[in-house]
């Protein structure tokens, strides 16, 4: 490895596309909780959902006292 292009023996390169991919794991953290944050702010009281609810969406309602039902029957999300 070139002593030149390094950091401690770790080269720019790998810096630079850690960089980028925290970048990319930043905006998936953002987009999710951008999600969570218009269902709670459309009044929302309960939430329903017909695929599995991630551990971060069930501790992010739970902190605000919404309640949650996953992996319901399209049949129950249908009876009004």
């Amino acid at each position: 490895m070139d002593k030149a292009n390094s950091v401690n023996g770790i080269s720019y390169q790998l810096i630079l596309y850690l960089q980028e991919y925290q970048k990319v794991v930043d905006a998936e953290w953002q987009i999710l909780y951008d999600k969570l944050d218009k269902i709670h702010q459309s009044g929302a009281t309960v939430v329903l959902s017909k695929l599995p609810i991630g551990d971060v969406a069930t501790q992010y309602f739970a902190d605000r006292y919404v309640k949650l039902s996953a992996r319901i029957c399209s049949r129950i999300q249908k009876k009004k």
